[in-house]
């Protein structure tokens, strides 16, 4: 039994030593993005706008209400973003073959499961200026390509994690030649 659970141990690169929790390294934001301070005014906005919409239908009738309703999901949206920059978590766990990639803010979660033979590339990115209305997306992060999907899978976008980490996760991924 203890030859099996060593078997199953994962050897963590040396930067994410310090946040490895059992089976899975858990990191937490260092703080909210700059981009908090231009997106919560404008989802704030938003928002008041999306009520005055709203309580226009009396006037306005069924574009009033779907407009309305439509840039208040869109605020809250934008908030949800701006909490996961303050508030929000990563874990990475490995198992087996396959990596779990979990982001979390609060009890709400999103998880992205691959295979290891999977990864193309993993490269350090920093996404372009116009992801200001998203902080839970904007700073450097590890930007990961995979094999079976168009879109990339973005590991620590958001949290503000330092350079040690950072490497740590793109060494965590890369592909063996």
């Amino acid at each position: 039994m203890i030859e099996e659970r060593q078997a199953d141990r994962f050897d963590w690169p040396p930067g994410l030593s310090s946040y490895v929790h059992g089976d899975h390294v858990r990191v937490t934001t260092s703080g909210p993005h700059p981009y908090v301070w231009v997106a919560v005014p404008i989802a704030l906005v938003l928002g008041a706008l999306g009520l005055a919409g709203i309580g226009n239908v009396g006037t306005g009738g069924l574009v009033s209400l779907i407009t309305g309703l439509g840039a208040m999901v869109f605020a809250a949206a934008i908030l949800t973003s701006t909490a996961y920059s303050i508030w929000g978590s990563l874990e990475i766990t490995h198992r087996g073959a396959g990596w779990i990639v979990t982001r979390r803010l609060g009890p709400l979660k999103a998880a992205s499961a691959f295979n290891v033979s999977s990864v193309r590339s993993a490269e350090l990115y920093s996404p372009p200026p116009y992801v200001i209305l998203w902080p839970g997306g904007a700073g450097l992060h590890v930007r990961l390509q995979l094999k079976d999907r168009d879109r990339p899978v973005e590991v620590g976008a958001g949290l503000r994690l330092d350079g040690e980490v950072l490497r740590g996760l793109r060494s965590l991924f890369a592909p063996t030649p």
